[in-house]
């Protein structure tokens, strides 16, 4: 056994260094798949936004529908109605 100054010998600094090495690769597939699983969630942000957007587009359609209708409405009573209903 070849031991350095340090009192450590070369295989457990290689052995030490395998192990390092091994962990860093987990972390760094533990790193891409967080980086895919934030990307995933911000498309899906993506498309929940677009979906809010459209419903409160027909939100804001049907609204004005309604108060078209409820205008109109009101009109036809006005018209209708004899001259004392104002």
């Amino acid at each position: 056994k070849k031991v350095t100054g340090d009192g450590v010998t070369d295989k457990q600094k290689d052995d030490a260094k395998a192990a390092l090495d091994t962990k860093m690769k987990e972390i760094d597939t533990q790193n891409q798949l967080s980086q895919t699983k934030i990307a995933k969630l911000n498309q899906q942000q993506t498309l929940l936004d677009l979906e809010k957007k459209t419903l409160e587009t027909q939100l804001q359609a049907y609204n004005n529908e309604l108060s078209n209708v409820e205008k109109a409405e009101e009109d036809s009573i006005k018209k209708s109605a004899p001259g004392y209903v104002k």
